[in-house]
């Protein structure tokens, strides 16, 4: 090893020192993503998910009945509604009503 390699930079005396303000508007930055109790990391403002995320719709009724959907479009199908809603409704934690008038409470669940 050659021993003299770090005693020759010539750059060592040198500090770049950050701006405190720069500092400031790090810490204060809103946070872009946040990691969610179903372990999905979902986008801060808006509440889309990433694309390539594996996961399945857990619909759970308050009859008790569960129906499983392998994606947000066939759920909105499913209830008759866009799946920007069905992807709303789980993020707002919201439940959502069948046309034989039963509640549902959406969960997205990794695969």
């Amino acid at each position: 090893m050659n021993n003299s390699r770090l005693s020759t930079f010539e750059g060592k005396d040198k500090i770049e020192e950050i701006p405190q303000k720069l500092i400031d508007e790090v810490i204060s930055m809103k946070d872009v993503y946040v990691k969610r109790s179903d372990g999905l990391r979902v986008k801060a403002s808006d509440g889309t998910l990433f694309s390539g995320q594996l996961f399945y719709i857990l619909a759970s009724g308050s009859n008790g009945e569960n129906l499983v959907f392998k994606n947000s479009e066939l759920c909105a199908n499913y209830f008759g509604v866009t799946s920007a809603t069905i992807n709303n409704r789980i993020v707002k934690e919201l439940p959502i009503v069948n046309d034989k008038k039963i509640e549902f409470m959406l969960f997205r669940k990794p695969i």
